[in-house]
């Protein structure tokens, strides 16, 4: 976010949570929804072998959690104030690296929420499994920004589907 406003990037590719505030910019900014996505509960690794039937996580199962002031620990604090299940298992590793995270859920290290997007392939693989729809899911969307000035850019985001 820094380096796109101080210029020095030229897309500045962003997830965007309807029940946030969105990004402040004015019209010296353009945007554009890319994509679609969400984020899932997931597990993968050995750990997905303990699931119980529907696809629920055992009481003790650790969990991989964001801390509570990044992007995604404000968003799935604010998903789990209303879900019907939550990932409350014990807390193994806290990170706000969300490639982190997909990558220590690969590893069974955990339970957690990770973009659908990051994932795919492992799950359609059954290395990764979504957990039952009662945890939810949280829509987002994947958002490109560019400097109106810079025209390459702006083409740039208007032709991407």
């Amino acid at each position: 976010m820094s380096m796109f406003l101080r210029h020095e990037a030229d897309v500045l590719v962003s997830y965007e949570y309807r029940g946030l505030p969105q990004v402040p910019f004015d019209d010296s900014v353009s945007q554009k929804v890319w994509r679609r996505d969400s984020l899932v509960p997931v597990v993968g690794g050995n750990l997905r072998y303990c699931l119980k039937d529907g696809n629920f996580l055992p009481e003790d199962a650790p969990v991989i959690d964001y801390p509570t002031g990044s992007f995604f620990g404000r968003i799935t604090s604010l998903h789990e104030r209303n879900a019907e299940r939550l990932l409350d298992g014990s807390v193994r590793v806290e990170s706000a690296f969300s490639v982190g995270v997909a990558r220590l859920v690969n590893e069974g290290v955990g339970a957690a929420w990770v973009p659908h997007s990051l994932l795919h392939d492992s799950i359609i693989s059954g290395d990764v499994v979504i957990l039952s729809y009662e945890y939810g899911r949280v829509p987002m969307d994947i958002t490109l920004y560019a400097h109106s000035g810079n025209v390459r850019a702006s083409q740039f985001i208007k032709l991407i589907e």
